[in-house]
């Protein structure tokens, strides 16, 4: 009679062993997650500084453009060169 009960018991601690594997691998899957979860949330920060940086440098582009487009066209009409 005692030996099923070991055959038994064995199989638990088996079990358990496999479970407590299960477990660890489990913890270790959700700690490399969460290094891509941050790693993912820096790119993502990164992303939108340089959105926001490249909205600032066409607006200040524009800006210039058009103040380019209006010396010019002050040219243009001090040499008379505007077309009609």
């Amino acid at each position: 009679m005692a030996e099923p009960d070991n055959l038994v018991l064995e199989h638990l601690y088996a079990i358990h062993d496999q479970i407590a594997g299960i477990g660890a691998e489990m913890r270790a899957q959700r700690e490399h997650m969460n290094g891509i979860e941050r790693t993912l949330e820096r790119l993502d920060r990164g992303v939108a500084e340089t959105r926001a940086e490249v909205i600032s440098l066409r607006a200040d582009l524009g800006g210039r453009l058009d103040r380019v487009t209006d010396r010019v066209e002050r040219i243009e009409r001090r040499l008379d060169l505007a077309e009609a």
